[in-house]
């Protein structure tokens, strides 16, 4: 694997590697992003936090919102297979923006790139909804990824529930299982009362759970089925690609 950039930023340790024709970005040692232009999904992690989309309907999100950019993976998934009307990414690390815009193609989306930490610019934006929201918050300490102080809580998903359009989705993406299971999402009866349905995706080969709740229900096999139909998906390269498993959390 080669080192295509390197700099310090903040006093962190940036670096865009290439494996192959994939883009992957690490801070501090810490695995953030991985894109490659010639493939619909990565193959990985970042694919729970995209294709929920399609929970909202059979075209996907027509207006989504992404905290935490990183390199952008999400957002170019979301550009090339939804092509949202609206889509916005909201991102503290200015450098991360540049780099998602010099090696991961955000120049050539639509999406609104957005330099804020991500608790303020919600607090802000309260009157606008969105039919996806991402939340994929996360910092680094010694080398591991970590949640923000304040955005690990039920306060700031109610908070973030409170843009959703009817008939949207919030993603929530965890660094372990436990972290979801023992998180206020799955914990708080608030969540159970105000959303529908809830699964989570897996992975092999990494330890992140994301979380997908829906404001209206739509099961699985439902999901799998607008995946199928979809052009850029239903290809035999593309079903290798959707390595996730689903399971469902609650659903009423």
């Amino acid at each position: 694997m080669s080192v295509l950039h390197r700099a310090i930023h903040g006093g962190r340790v940036v670096e865009v590697r290439a494996a192959g024709r994939t883009r992957r970005l690490y801070v501090d040692g810490v695995y953030h992003s991985a894109w490659n232009p010639t493939r619909p999904l990565t193959g990985a992690i970042w694919d729970h936090l995209a294709l929920p989309s399609f929970f909202v309907s059979p075209e996907g999100a027509r207006r989504a919102l992404v905290l935490g950019v990183g390199g952008g993976a999400v957002l170019r998934m979301l550009a090339e297979l939804t092509r949202p009307e609206h889509l916005v990414g909201v991102e503290l690390d200015p450098a991360l923006l540049d780099i998602g815009r010099t090696w991961f193609g955000l120049a050539e989306t639509n999406a609104e790139l957005v330099c804020a930490d991500a608790a303020k610019w919600v607090a802000a934006h309260r009157r606008e909804s969105f039919d996806l929201i991402v939340d994929d918050v996360f910092g680094e300490n010694d080398g591991e990824p970590v949640r923000p102080t304040g955005l690990d809580d039920a306060a700031w998903w109610q908070r973030l529930a409170a843009l959703l359009a009817p008939g949207g989705v919030l993603v929530v993406n965890h660094v372990f299982l436990d972290d979801l299971l023992e998180s206020d999402l799955c914990r708080d009866d608030t969540f159970f009362e105000r959303f529908a349905a809830a699964v989570y995706f897996t992975c092999d080969g990494y330890e992140n759970a994301a979380c997908a709740l829906m404001t209206t229900a739509v099961t699985p096999r439902t999901f799998r089925a607008r995946l199928a139909a979809h052009p850029a998906l239903a290809t035999a390269a593309a079903r290798r690609l959707q390595r996730f498993r689903i399971h469902e959390l609650w659903s009423r």
